[in-house]
C-alpha cells in the first residue's frame, strides 16, 4: 500500500540512500507533492515526495531538464540519485526524489525588487542560452498565434459565464469574476488585433513554469530555478513575460518599469543570441495569454464554488495587473526598445 508519511521516507532513505540518521520535518508548500526538509548523510536535503497517480516519467524527464540547465551553468538545485543511480526512489510504500537544499526564497508579497528583476533577466538569459542546445527540440521562428487561441478562449469564457448565472448564492467574489469575465469578452477583438500584429516568435525548449514562486533569491541573488517542467518547445516571449509580468510585480508601477528594463538588459547580456523581437513583444505576449486565460475562474464551476483566500488574491493582482499594462502599453515597449543591446 502507498503511504507519504515522513515514518516511510525516512526508512526508504536509510535502505535506497544509505543514511540511517535522517531526520525531517514537513514543510506547508506543495501542492502536488508532500515536501519535507532537514539532514541526512551530513547534508541538508529537501525531499519531494509524489502523490498516487503521479506520471514519474514525466517527473524523470523534468529532473532531467534542471539537470541539464545546470550543467550550463544555470544555478538549480542539484539532485540527489539513490543508491543504485535513480533520480527517484519508488516501492509500494513511497515514490519520492531528493535535493540538496537551497538557501534562499521567493520574491515577497510585493513582488520583484529593481534588483531581483536584473538578476532574473541574467539568470534567464543564460537559461535560454543553454537550452537553446537542448536535443528535444530545435529552435524555430514561429507565428505569434501560438501565443493563444482567442476563439476557443471566448467559448470557455461564455461557458462559464452560463455556469455561473445558475449560481445565484455566489458570494462577492462570484460577482467580480463574473465582470471579469464579461470584460474579457468584450476586449476580445482587441486581442485578435495585439496577437495579429505580433512578430513571428521564437520557440525552444524551456523551463516550462519560469514563475516568482519558483525563483529562489539569496540576497537579491537568483540562489535556483526550480521546479522545471518536461522538454517543451514554446514562444520565447511567452516565458520571459510570466516573471517580466509578474501581476505583483507590474502594481509596483514605475519600479516595475524600470525593473523590466534591467531584466532585459540582464537577458541580453547572458545570451547574445536572443532577437529583440521576442524581448519587445512578452509585454504584449503577456497581455494576450493573460486575458484569454480562464484560470483560477473555471473553478468556480469545476471544482469548490469558494476559493482559497491566495488564489482569489492572485485572480485579482492578475486583472488589476493586466488593466495597467493594457493602458501603458505603449509606454512599457518603449522602454523595453530602449534597452541598450
Amino acid at each position: 500500500m502507498f503511504v507519504s508519511g515522513i515514518e516511510s521516507v525516512v526508512k526508504a532513505l536509510a535502505v535506497a540512500y544509505g543514511w540511517p540518521d535522517a531526520a525531517l520535518q514537513r514543510l506547508l508548500s506543495g501542492t502536488a507533492t508532500v515536501n519535507y526538509t532537514g539532514r541526512a548523510g551530513g547534508r541538508q536535503i529537501f525531499v519531494k515526495v509524489y502523490q498516487p497517480g503521479t506520471d514519474l516519467d514525466t517527473e524523470r524527464a523534468a529532473m532531467e531538464l534542471s539537470q541539464f540547465a545546470a550543467a550550463g551553468g544555470v544555478p538549480t538545485a542539484a539532485v540527489i540519485r539513490s543508491l543504485d543511480g535513480s533520480l527517484i526512489h519508488h516501492s509500494d510504500q513511497t515514490r519520492f526524489s531528493v535535493w540538496e537544499f537551497v538557501r534562499g526564497e521567493p520574491a515577497g508579497e510585493s513582488g520583484l525588487t529593481e534588483r531581483q528583476m536584473a538578476a532574473v533577466g541574467r539568470s534567464l538569459g543564460r537559461l535560454h542560452r543553454v537550452l537553446a542546445e537542448h536535443p528535444a527540440a530545435q529552435c524555430t521562428v514561429e507565428p505569434a498565434s501560438a501565443l493563444c487561441d482567442v476563439d476557443r478562449s471566448i467559448g470557455k469564457i461564455n461557458k462559464i459565464l452560463a455556469a455561473l448565472s445558475h449560481k445565484p448564492d455566489g458570494d462577492d467574489f462570484q460577482t467580480w469574476a463574473t465582470d471579469v469575465l464579461r470584460w474579457r469578452l468584450a476586449l476580445m477583438p482587441r486581442i485578435t488585433e495585439i496577437l495579429a500584429g505580433l512578430p513571428p516568435l521564437t520557440c525552444q525548449i524551456l523551463h516550462g513554469d519560469f514563475a516568482a514562486p519558483n525563483v529562489l533569491f539569496h540576497h537579491d541573488r537568483v540562489a535556483a530555478v526550480i521546479d522545471f517542467r518536461p522538454p517543451r518547445a514554446r514562444p520565447v516571449a511567452w516565458e520571459i513575460s510570466r516573471i517580466g509580468c509578474d501581476p505583483r510585480t507590474v502594481l509596483r508601477g514605475e519600479q516595475w518599469q524600470r525593473g523590466l528594463r534591467l531584466l532585459a538588459a540582464g537577458y541580453r547580456d547572458e545570451h547574445n543570441d536572443a532577437r529583440p523581437d521576442d524581448l519587445v513583444a512578452m509585454v504584449r505576449a503577456w497581455v494576450c495569454y493573460s486575458a484569454t486565460s480562464i484560470y483560477p475562474f473555471d473553478e468556480l464551476v469545476t471544482g469548490e464554488s469558494l476559493l482559497a483566500d491566495p488564489l482569489r488574491t492572485y485572480a485579482r493582482d492578475r486583472q488589476q495587473a493586466l488593466v495597467v499594462v493594457m493602458n501603458d502599453l505603449a509606454k512599457v515597449e518603449d522602454v523595453l526598445r530602449a534597452t541598450p543591446r
